[in-house]
């Protein structure tokens, strides 16, 4: 698969499918505001989770979770203060999960680490 945006629906379908095998709902997909992006909103139970998915395509020794740099942090941080002023308008419990996925060329999962309450 070669085109970028593909790639990352395609990554972002396969962690929606694992967030909901683990018993989580999706809330909302690539949720934008004027700070940033967060790709994924989920419930798991009463909390509800910000995911940030990375994800690297045929090359397993690249650990994707080392490009989360301390500026999308402060972004996550904003975008999810956003959606819960915004949306949500009332007090919830929430967390940051980092969900790192590795491909091979086709798409398969070569592996998948769920890091929970990453911030």
């Amino acid at each position: 698969m070669k085109n970028r945006r593909g790639k990352g629906t395609l990554v972002e379908r396969r962690v929606r499918e694992y967030l909901e095998s683990k018993g989580m709902t999706v809330v909302k997909n690539n949720y934008r505001c004027r700070f940033g992006e967060v790709d994924i909103i989920a419930r798991d139970g009463g909390t509800l989770v910000f995911v940030e998915v990375r994800s690297r395509w045929n090359n397993p020794s690249v650990n994707p979770e080392e490009f989360i740099t301390r500026e999308k942090t402060r972004r996550l941080y904003r975008v999810a203060e956003h959606y819960l002023q915004n949306v949500v308008k009332r007090e919830i419990s929430s967390r940051f999960d980092l969900i790192t996925v590795n491909l091979d060329e086709i798409g398969n999962i070569n592996s998948l680490k769920h890091l929970r309450a990453i911030m």
